[in-house]
């Protein structure tokens, strides 16, 4: 079961726009600003069920939205699902996602016929 956290954006168009107004923070975030309105007029927030739903979907089919969409987060269209995706992708709640799940753990299987057991190992130095 992954741990229940807020989801924190982390936000480098903000970064890019205070770079590319030459570091003036009123004229970088008047510009930040106008672009959170205009993504969040496109999406209505997201309810705590409706992301568990979405991790829980997202572990059992991978990224077949589809199939997330219509057996865990009907409330939600595809479009929708995607987007979320890859807003949740840039979250702190992500990295516990990757690493509790076993999405996961399948990107660091190395040789999985190996024992790390280094202790019972019986190596010679030469």
């Amino acid at each position: 079961e992954l741990p229940i956290v807020d989801f924190h954006r982390d936000d480098e168009q903000a970064l890019y726009n205070l770079h590319t107004h030459d570091y003036k923070v009123d004229t970088a975030m008047s510009v930040v600003e106008a672009r959170k309105h205009c993504l969040n007029s496109s999406m209505k927030p997201w309810s705590k069920e409706e992301c568990q739903n979405f991790e829980a979907g997202l572990k059992q089919f991978g990224k077949q939205f589809h199939l997330v969409h219509k057996n865990n987060v009907p409330s939600r269209s595809i479009s929708e699902i995607v987007q979320f995706y890859y807003l949740w992708k840039k979250t702190e709640r992500y990295d516990i996602f990757i690493r509790y799940s076993k999405i996961g753990s399948k990107r660091y299987i190395f040789n999985p016929g190996l024992s790390l057991d280094f202790e019972r190992s019986t190596y010679s130095a030469v």
